[in-house]
């Protein structure tokens, strides 16, 4: 059993009002070392075949390159991303979220972010997510919402039915040009 270590952690720009909240990096990020992670400029949480960056270009209308501009957007936008998972191992070598086993949880520091930060909504990128949160901090049930997985797998919605549900809940986008 070969234990695995969050790949990123936290992100965490300044005056974070907004969380995104997932589960733990795929196993491409965790199963090969930080620096070989962090030497690729595309890699960053929900990379690989998650529609989440996708979703995120075509609700805010720009190109999310690499985890610089990734990164800058979510400045602009007072968001943060956060895992529920410090470290665990895998079952068969999955990516699946029932699949993680050995699990030490990221409580603590949510804890802390809720405590000293104006944190508006948790989005979370499944409804285990939502449930976990919940159960951790249930005087912030009605902040916390589950969106649709990015996930390909979950073929329930279109990749544009999950666009319009992230562009009713994300933030907008403030544009200089906006009165």
């Amino acid at each position: 059993m070969q234990i695995e270590h969050h790949a990123f952690g936290a992100f965490l720009p300044e005056r974070v009002e907004y969380l995104v909240v997932g589960t733990f990096p795929g196993k491409q990020f965790t199963q090969v070392s930080k620096a070989e992670v962090w030497a690729d400029e595309t890699a960053w949480s929900y990379g690989g075949k998650n529609q989440f960056w996708r979703i995120m270009e075509t609700v805010y209308g720009v190109e999310l390159p690499n985890r610089a501009a990734k990164q800058l957007l979510f400045k602009e936008l007072h968001i943060g991303m956060m895992d529920l998972i410090q470290s665990c191992s895998r079952k068969n070598n999955s990516n699946l979220d029932n699949n993680l086993e050995n699990i030490t949880w990221n409580r603590a520091a949510f804890e802390e972010v809720l405590a000293t930060q104006n944190i508006k909504a948790m989005f979370t990128t499944g409804k285990g997510v939502a449930l976990t949160l919940k159960k951790w901090f249930p005087e912030w049930q009605e902040k916390i919402i589950a969106l649709p997985s990015p996930s390909p797998r979950y073929a329930n919605m279109s990749f544009y039915e999950k666009c319009a549900f992230y562009e009713n809940v994300f933030p907008l986008r403030e544009h200089p040009c906006r009165v």
